[in-house]
């Protein structure tokens, strides 16, 4: 959505936001909402976040343009039907986990690097690494709801990690270090074969052809820095570099850097984002090289910083 039409759509739902409530009140419902604009990676959005004082569930709630068409009363009617029948999808649940289970959830979050000015802005712990943007989120299994195997998600601000006495630097080496635990290297030929359920020739794919995300293989790519990681896919790949294909905010890809040219590899990149990756998904064009020794792995990119030859900017992590 662009800036312009988010803007307006979020002074439409103010406008809606009164009414909406004086009628949620009149009822006597405990529902209350409040239009809000939510970043998510290269996308924004604006909705009402909804609140039952009755549910330990906020939800955020995206009208449709059919929505808007509709009067107040319609609306509601909307709303509470979908607070109903989504509760139990709920991604954001009102808890404070304490410190022991808000350590064991912690996460790094990976975002392409323009998302890096509103993070800041929202008070989040930001770390750039190359052309990405590294954040973290609390995740947890929520017993409380009749799904046990939905998953509850807690912005992680500043201001939270001061709540629970930890600086940056050990809530990012917490969240990588649960992530390794759940990390998962599995070949693309296997990965292809479960999604159609049954195997492929062996030829039909490269053989040195990986990809690297968690069991749930949601929110993996942050694996790409991870030092553990980059050392065993030195290891598999005979310690010679290794070519990182950031292919979404889920999961890498990782191949031989002698396959082909980096510059044709991110020209495949770039196509797979623009026609089979959703803009919320999507990380960067580029194409990163794991070089160095398991021991002592480098992860880095080539680019020419509009100088003349190629400059190998190395990851800080």
């Amino acid at each position: 959505m662009k800036e312009g039409n988010t803007t307006a759509m979020l002074e439409q739902l103010r406008l809606r936001e009164v009414a909406l409530n004086s009628i949620f009140a009149k009822t006597g419902q405990k529902i209350r909402v409040k239009a809000v604009k939510v970043h998510k990676n290269n996308n924004e959005r604006v909705g009402l976040e909804v609140r039952d004082k009755e549910l330990p569930i906020v939800l955020t709630y995206y009208p449709t343009a059919d929505d808007m068409m509709q009067p107040d009363v319609r609306l509601i009617e909307r709303i509470v039907d979908v607070l109903r029948e989504e509760r139990d999808e709920v991604g954001l649940i009102v808890h404070e986990p304490d410190r022991d289970e808000f350590t064991a959830n912690l996460v790094p979050e990976v975002m392409s690097v323009e998302n890096a000015k509103w993070l800041e802005a929202d008070g989040r712990p930001c770390k750039i690494v190359l052309d990405m943007v590294v954040t973290l989120r609390c995740l947890w299994r929520v017993d409380m709801l009749a799904d046990s195997e939905k998953i509850a998600s807690c912005l992680v601000t500043k201001q939270v990690l001061d709540r629970y006495s930890l600086s940056e630097s050990e809530a990012f080496a917490i969240a990588m270090q649960n992530l390794e635990e759940s990390a998962e290297i599995v070949p693309i030929r296997q990965v292809v074969e479960e999604l159609l359920g049954h195997e492929v020739p062996e030829n039909d794919y490269e053989p040195d052809m990986y990809i690297v995300s968690n069991r749930l293989r949601t929110n993996g790519a942050p694996l790409m820095f991870s030092k553990k990681i980059q050392g065993e896919l030195l290891e598999m790949f005979r310690k010679r570099s290794v070519a990182v294909l950031p292919s979404s905010i889920d999961e890498f890809i990782a191949i031989s850097a002698d396959h082909m040219p980096i510059e044709e590899l991110k020209d495949m990149v770039a196509e797979i984002n623009r026609t089979q990756v959703a803009p919320e998904a999507r990380l960067t064009d580029e194409v990163y090289v794991i070089t160095g020794t398991p021991e002592k792995p480098i992860l880095g990119m080539h680019t020419s910083l509009g100088l003349p030859g190629q400059t190998f900017l190395v990851a800080r992590y």
